[in-house]
């Protein structure tokens, strides 16, 4: 059994905006230091940002999704109980650190007035300029990225250990 089309369409495009985000940031964040700002940090910066508001649109709709109309496939196999609960650990972790990592970037740059585009829409938050806040909503940025990554990997830990197991999982969301 897979899950509906709808969310499996949800599920990859959240992989790939995730994984264009962090490559972007991680880019940006490595390059900071050598390169002054310029058009080539501009770029980078537009792209990171326009994905990461499309990521929150798509994460809304995932929520809304899971909560109205998703139908959950059952497991054709017995999960034992602690790794349902690791499972729902890994998954909460996933959203969390997504919608944390998306709004304290929202927030750091519209506390900074710099602009978040959205394809070419300014969809900066009206703030105030607060310049002494930018550190925190910084470190929460990046700290969460970590939380992601990790929480990614885990993800995939666990699906490739119940391949290893020979348990259609991946199945379900192809």
């Amino acid at each position: 059994m897979k899950y509906d089309l709808f969310s499996r369409i949800l599920h990859w495009t959240t992989v790939f905006l995730i994984l264009t985000m962090l490559t972007l940031g991680c880019i940006w964040y490595l390059g900071k230091y050598n390169n002054p700002i310029d058009e080539y940090y501009y770029n980078i910066m537009w792209y990171h940002k326009s994905f990461g508001i499309t990521l929150l649109i798509v994460m809304l709709i995932r929520v809304t999704w899971f909560f109205t109309g998703m139908k959950k496939p059952p497991y054709i196999f017995k999960i034992p109980s602690h790794e349902k609960l690791l499972a729902n650990i890994v998954h909460f972790l996933l959203y969390a650190s997504i919608f944390t990592m998306i709004l304290s970037g929202w927030l750091l740059s519209s506390f900074l007035h710099k602009s978040v585009p959205f394809w070419g829409i300014d969809v900066a938050l009206p703030l105030p300029l607060i310049k002494n806040i930018g550190p925190v909503f910084d470190n929460i940025h990046i700290f969460t990225a970590w939380i992601l990554i990790i929480s990614i990997g885990l993800h995939i830990a666990g699906v490739i250990k119940h391949i290893a197991q020979k348990e259609p999982v991946l199945e379900r969301m192809l």
